[in-house]
């Protein structure tokens, strides 16, 4: 049996859709419930880190995220039920949540599947990733090969970083993949260009995809005010 790989912490995608009955709140309900939603989100607790990312007229399914890490599970699952809890949770719909976690790449020297400390660049784009079963069946070295194209053809474009992290068994998908970057149309080239890869040969699922404008609580939430 091969060795794992060292864990090295859990993260939480967490999409959000607010309910149409919360526009026929009064403003102060709004206002309050809102102020409850941003202290909890903002502050979220020792161990845990969390940013928000505004998804209003990028996708209809969603208004906004929240992408949080934490080295325990137990810390995650806490958080959600806080802010379900707050006066502006209780209008929320959670129509996707992904949960995984971060361990060193089994490929050699490859680096990207280390947990990653959360960036501030304007834009991120989330997507679930299941590849084929007969990805599993080559051997490591040809694995190792078609990984180590696919990882180059990324660095080539340096304006786009790459977070990948792992959820075998922990959902409906197998990998989480997350790109951030201040420039869309960069991240665009690099997904045309990855699809030419040998390794997107064995792709079997990546969607959704999101895309989300990083912000404060505060400043995310200030639209649903």
């Amino acid at each position: 049996m091969a060795e794992e790989q060292k864990l090295t912490g859990f993260s939480q995608f967490v999409f959000f859709k607010l309910d149409l009955s919360w526009h026929r709140q009064d403003e102060r309900t709004r206002a309050e419930g809102i102020r409850q939603f941003v202290e909890l989100a903002g502050a979220p607790g020792s161990g845990i880190e969390s940013k928000a990312y505004s998804t209003v007229g990028l996708r209809a399914d969603v208004d906004f995220f929240l992408w949080n890490r934490a080295e325990r599970l137990e810390e995650l699952q806490d958080l959600a039920g806080r802010l379900t809890r707050t006066g502006l949770g209780r209008f929320l719909h959670t129509p996707h949540l992904y949960i995984s976690l971060y361990r060193e790449s089994p490929y050699p020297k490859l680096k990207d599947h280390e947990a990653p400390k959360l960036q501030e660049p304007k834009y991120l784009f989330v997507y679930p990733f299941v590849k084929m079963r007969s990805w599993y069946h080559l051997p490591m070295e040809e694995r190792s090969k078609a990984m180590r194209e696919h990882i180059a053809i990324g660095h080539k474009y340096e304006s786009v970083r790459v977070n990948t992290s792992y959820c075998f068994g922990l959902g409906d998908h197998e990998f989480v993949i997350a790109f951030d970057t201040d420039h869309p149309a960069d991240f665009e080239a690099l997904v045309r260009r990855l699809r030419e890869s040998e390794a997107s040969k064995y792709t079997l699922i990546e969607t959704p995809i999101f895309m989300g404008r990083v912000g404060s609580p505060a400043e995310i939430l200030a639209s649903f005010a």
